[in-house]
């Protein structure tokens, strides 16, 4: 009886190892990794949790911030002095006092209304290694176009409307 008695402990005490072994694999397999090195930037694990996700679901929305995009708001009336590989220099709401810099790498074709304005969205490409930057950051930009003449400067946005007054 106590041979009995050892054996059926024995297989109780594998039995439990057993369930131990399944529940730390489970466990194991509860962390999400992300194939990059990014910030977590949408997604709620509390609206999820517990209730079974479909395969191919997005849970999140990582951004790698070692490198960024930057979108640029040029104006429809501006546009015609803008070109890619134009130096741009803005400043962060956020940090007013670094100043962010690059190279106009593109510029879309067909204008946009952003903010209630037409514009063209103009993209600089920006290197984060300093961690700086974060998605959804707002800001005033310029671009260094061609020198114009004092008076260009003061005056071309008037003389444009006068024109566009007159039909031409």
């Amino acid at each position: 009886q106590d041979a009995a008695a050892a054996q059926l402990a024995s297989l109780e005490m594998q039995r439990i190892r057993q369930k131990i072994d399944l529940l730390e694999d489970r466990v194991d397999h509860l962390d999400i990794r992300s194939p990059i090195d990014g910030l977590v930037i949408a997604g709620d694990l509390k609206k999820t949790e517990g209730a079974p996700v479909p395969t191919g679901q997005p849970l999140f929305e990582i951004a790698p911030l070692g490198h960024m995009r930057a979108e640029l708001y040029i104006p429809d009336d501006e546009i015609s002095h803008v070109a890619e590989g134009q130096h741009a220099a803005f400043r962060l709401d956020a940090h007013p006092k670094l100043l962010v810099e690059g190279a106009l790498a593109r510029i879309h074709p067909r204008a946009e209304i952003r903010d209630g304005k037409n514009v063209f969205v103009g993209e600089v490409l920006l290197d984060n290694r300093s961690d700086t930057l974060r998605p959804g950051m707002n800001g005033k930009a310029r671009i260094v176009t061609d020198r114009h003449a004092l008076v260009w400067n003061l005056f071309h946005k008037a003389y444009d409307r006068v024109l566009g007054g007159l039909g031409w």
